[in-house]
């Protein structure tokens, strides 16, 4: 009886100090993980960890200390974060990536794990580079518009400076670049037309024609009132008028 007795004291004991060591692994554990958080400035995960190794080991005081100083921290951060996000949201909304961008990762210096500001910092990223992309576009649009209004080549640019219209509405340059562009496709309308009624109003003076010669240079007139050749040969007209009458 007495061995049977010394037996169960034995495996009693054996037993109390296995849940021992397994509580005591199982505190080392939730202790390391609630550190390494505690030095990431993730304070709730943190604080988490800290309460449940309190739970396994009651009598230890370190978890308890950190649960409280988690809880001045993870107030202090929140105060801070709420400063910073405002800011950030309001540079979104105007679209103002790179600033938005630069209050987004502030904030995540504060409060390195949250997602919200972790993804609108991914959506500036995506934002920035689409504008760049854009204003790469862009530039080499107005270029090449450029080019062509250089060398007269109206419709070219004029083509080209509607394409950079709608990728960026708001400039102005390219919007009056195309008012140039079609007074000068008008005027070298003009310009044709004038050469056209010249023409066949020389070759039907020529032809001895004067009066139908006299409505071609009456329209070329019309076309460019500044112009001295039509008027001088109107006035030619109407002397071989007279002459034959």
């Amino acid at each position: 009886m007495r061995y049977l007795l010394l037996t169960l004291l034995v495996l009693c004991t054996s037993i109390a100090n296995a849940q021992s060591k397994k509580k005591q692994k199982q505190y080392s554990l939730l202790i390391f993980s609630a550190d390494s958080a505690f030095q990431l400035k993730n304070y709730p995960f943190a604080r988490s960890k800290y309460v449940k190794a309190s739970s396994t080991l009651s009598k230890e005081q370190y978890p308890k200390d950190r649960t409280l100083e988690c809880d001045k921290l993870i107030i202090s951060q929140n105060a801070e974060y709420k400063k910073i996000i405002p800011l950030a949201d309001s540079c979104y909304v105007k679209e103002n990536w790179i600033e938005a961008k630069k209050y987004y990762l502030q904030a995540l210096g504060v409060k390195p794990f949250d997602q919200y500001a972790s993804d609108q910092a991914k959506n500036c990223n995506f934002a920035i580079v689409a504008a760049e992309a854009l204003e790469s576009r862009y530039q080499e649009t107005v270029k090449k518009a450029d080019s062509c209004y250089r060398y007269g080549s109206w419709s070219c640019a004029k083509a080209s400076y509607e394409a950079a219209v709608k990728m960026k509405p708001q400039e102005s340059y390219p919007a009056q670049k195309i008012k140039e562009c079609d007074t000068k496709m008008l005027k070298q309308v003009d310009q044709e037309r004038y050469a056209i009624a010249i023409t066949e109003g020389d070759q039907l003076y020529d032809a001895q024609n004067y009066k139908a010669a006299k409505l071609k240079y009456i329209d070329a007139v019309n076309i460019n009132p500044n112009a001295v050749y039509p008027k001088e040969r109107i006035a030619e007209c109407d002397q071989r008028i007279n002459e034959d009458q």
